[in-house]
């Protein structure tokens, strides 16, 4: 149940839900418990609350997450994963994998946002950015980094190109 098919290395991972979902809720908590991770992949899955999930539901998902969702986005380095306290935690390849994924999910029938494909040395340089600027609290939404650090841009900038159009 909600599962994709894997098309493999480090990039297939990212082509099943679950693991996109493991990734979607640890860019807004860093880090989770298994268990919790379960319980929020659940509600999603059967679009419903925490309260009308079985236990059983959340057990199966725990168990997937356990032995191959997580362990797979560990493997590619997207998160780490303790097996015996089950703490699973986001890292910098995660983050960035968190933010294509995000921006992949939302399609124009549901959001005036637009997916952008950036280099990863783009996304490392807009992450140590954000390390770096005491401006940018580390928990903002790239929306916001981008539109602070356009608006000091000088004016005109970017406008080159439309008009050579």
């Amino acid at each position: 149940m909600g599962e994709n098919s894997d098309s493999g290395g480090p990039t297939g991972v990212l082509t099943n839900r679950r693991r996109q979902l493991v990734l979607s809720q640890l860019q807004q908590h860093e880090s989770m418990t298994l268990r919790d991770l379960a319980e929020q992949i659940a509600v999603n899955d059967m679009q419903t609350d925490i309260e009308s999930l079985s236990e059983e539901a959340i057990d199966e998902v725990e168990i997937a997450l356990h032995h191959v969702h997580t362990p797979k986005l560990s493997e590619a380095g997207y998160v780490e994963y303790d097996p015996h306290s089950q703490i699973v935690s986001l890292t910098d390849p995660g983050r960035r994998a968190s933010l294509e994924t995000e921006c992949d999910r939302v399609g124009p029938a549901t959001s005036d946002r637009i997916s952008v494909n950036l280099r990863s040395e783009t996304v490392d340089r807009l992450h140590e950015l954000i390390r770096r600027d005491e401006r940018f609290d580390g928990r903002m939404d790239y929306d916001d980094v981008i539109a602070e650090v356009l608006s000091d841009a000088p004016t005109g900038v970017g406008q080159e190109n439309e008009e050579a159009q």
